[in-house]
């Protein structure tokens, strides 16, 4: 059974402190963090002190990144003050006993029931909206909206980029299609992938070209004298764009603006 005694070692704070503790609201993991400031302070007599992350973490059994979210919430409401000496490495802490300048968190059984009662109205609207549905519309349509959704959702899948196309190029080639208003959906980036795969070239360089050239779209890359490495103008001849360009009136399966092209070439 335990019995710790005051003889074995205690952490004094100051009854005033207490009571002014006992009125702020502090987040579990925050306050788990601020009693190891206390104990590693006043428990040794001491107004301050190098904690290192990996004693944070002996001491209350939490992560890294749980410790760390819980000292910028001690940060936010201003219980602890963390500064950095030059003779010592790492962060030093300090219980910030002014609680003048303590800033306290909103109430939480207020937010709780605002979120009821925006859940509650929310879950009627979608009750009734369901009723509404089933004596509108009869057994076959519904059917057929739910086969359209289960088709819609396919290209909902995550977007993952594969590894053989640099971040940084992919990025730049995102920023210049949204800069020329052609916003890319997750279902739109697996489309362009498909794409690359299957022009069979380089993928960063096709990347580049499109940046370079102003293109919305992918093509292959062209070599000098011609696009696509072939000389000629798309799978055409150049004889055939010439007579497109006086007004044949076939369109170009080249795709990109005709004034464009001329002006390249």
């Amino acid at each position: 059974m335990a019995s710790p005694q005051v003889e074995n070692g205690y952490t004094a704070i100051a009854n005033e402190i207490m009571d002014e503790l006992i009125k702020i609201r502090v987040p579990g993991e925050a306050m788990q963090i601020l009693l190891v400031i206390l104990r590693k302070t006043y428990g040794w007599q001491k107004k301050e002190d190098h904690i290192a992350l990996s004693q944070f973490h002996e001491v209350t059994g939490m992560k890294k990144p749980s410790i760390i979210r819980a000292l910028k919430q001690l940060l936010a409401i201003k219980l602890i003050i963390v500064s950095e000496k030059a003779n010592r490495k790492g962060q030093v802490y300090e219980f910030n006993k002014n609680y003048d300048e303590w800033i306290p968190l909103a109430k939480k059984l207020t937010l709780a029931k605002k979120l009821t009662s925006v859940s509650n109205n929310a879950n009627d609207v979608s009750n009734n909206a369901k009723k509404s549905l089933q004596k509108s519309y009869p057994q076959k349509q519904k059917t057929t909206i739910q086969k359209q959704s289960t088709k819609t959702n396919r290209g909902k899948e995550p977007f993952i980029l594969p590894d053989d196309i640099d971040p940084a190029i992919w990025d730049a080639f995102i920023e210049h299609r949204t800069k020329n208003q052609k916003k890319l959906t997750e279902y739109a980036k697996h489309l362009l992938v498909k794409k690359l795969e299957g022009i069979g070239q380089d993928k960063n360089a096709v990347l580049n070209q499109s940046i370079e050239k102003g293109w919305a779209g992918l093509f292959p890359l062209k070599a000098e004298g011609g696009f696509n490495g072939t000389g000629n103008y798309g799978r055409r001849g150049a004889g055939q764009f010439g007579a497109q360009a006086q007004g044949s009136g076939d369109k170009s399966e080249y795709p990109c603006d005709l004034e464009e092209v001329i002006g390249e070439y």
